[in-house]
């Protein structure tokens, strides 16, 4: 069993590798619930077939608060097969949404786009992959098994995590991220690897959140509680918007206090702009879902790209660094000199 540091944090056996050196600002992070299918096959669950981007400029004087955009996902169709995404199937509404973005933030000489999806994979000889597979059709990567080696040593209340084999990529991904490196981005590789002004990097929120968990920032919390969010959206639950606000501040604010944020400001800016989402909240109640899950997700994903900028995220990736990387919030007290 993994050991508890004097700083709370937990001792996985050795040192967190750090992702990168600090950017220069100004800087701009953005984080991106993507969808790996372009939402739901079903035409009653439009919810789903929205994307949720959060972002935030890094200047002289700090971060900024966030600010956040939807991407409604034209293109439905009923038909797709098991292979094909049910809208957007090229990613092209996303690309156009993060243009205007990049647009209007013209003055950042960096930009971290952080993606919660697999964006690189070595050729396996897998089949395309399908929304549903066998056994044998996917694998996990090497970055995959890097964090699983990881999530193995964490304390109890920390391992029962599901990662999903990241190869072969699903199609809207590989597509969204060849728009992106048309346009100018790089993926990331290594740590020692040369960083571009436009950089492309993987996240995931379940690792922003076990990141928190085993860096002592979610006290006697699990990682079951700390994602509670995730399964009252799968059941459409329906509270008070004062307990739906304490459900969002519950997951986030750990995370934001470990990347070093203004939690309290970061909150009140996102729950000023959720509170007034019409698909979530209805009067004095709001409404759990795949939109409300996905704007915590963004969240995340942004934690993720502004502790790159900042210097302070960790990787976790196999020796060939075209087999994936998955990076997240954090590196022990004694790594952050």
């Amino acid at each position: 069993m993994a050991k508890k540091r004097v700083d709370g944090s937990t001792d996985l056996k050795g040192r967190f590798e750090r992702a990168s050196r600090s950017l220069n600002p100004p800087a701009l992070a953005v984080g991106v619930d993507v969808t790996w299918w372009g939402g739901s096959g079903k035409a009653s669950e439009a919810q789903s077939r929205k994307e949720c981007i959060a972002f935030a400029l890094r200047t002289e004087d700090g971060w900024t608060l966030p600010e956040f955009r939807r991407v409604d996902l034209t293109g439905f169709n009923a038909a797709a097969g098991k292979s094909e995404p049910n809208a957007d199937p090229d990613g092209e509404d996303l690309i156009v949404e993060l243009k205007h973005l990049f647009e209007k933030h013209g003055a950042a000489t960096k930009i971290v786009v952080a993606l919660d999806a697999p964006l690189l994979a070595v050729e396996r000889g897998l089949p395309r992959r399908k929304k549903s597979q066998k056994v044998g059709e996917v694998e996990r990567r090497a970055a995959d098994r890097a964090w699983a080696t990881s999530v193995s040593l964490s304390p109890k209340g920390w391992r029962a995590i599901n990662i999903q084999p990241g190869s072969p990529l699903p199609p809207r991904i590989a597509s969204v991220v060849e728009k992106l490196v048309t346009a100018g981005f790089s993926l990331y590789l290594k740590p020692d690897s040369p960083l571009k002004d436009r950089l492309l990097i993987e996240c995931f929120p379940n690792e922003v959140i076990w990141s928190g968990g085993v860096m002592g920032r979610c006290g006697s919390y699990t990682f079951a509680s700390m994602t509670a969010y995730k399964q009252m959206g799968k059941c459409g639950t329906v509270l008070p918007l004062g307990l739906l606000e304490q459900v969002c501040t519950h997951t986030l604010r750990p995370c934001l206090e470990l990347a070093g944020l203004n939690a309290d400001g970061w909150l009140s800016r996102f729950w000023d702009w959720l509170s007034k989402d019409e698909v979530v909240v209805t009067g004095v109640e709001g409404a759990t879902g795949k939109c409300f899950d996905d704007a915590i997700d963004s969240v995340l994903s942004l934690i993720a790209a502004v502790s790159f900028i900042d210097g302070s995220a960790h990787v976790h990736q196999g020796d060939d660094p075209q087999d994936g990387h998955i990076i997240g919030p954090g590196l022990p007290s004694g790594q952050l000199s």
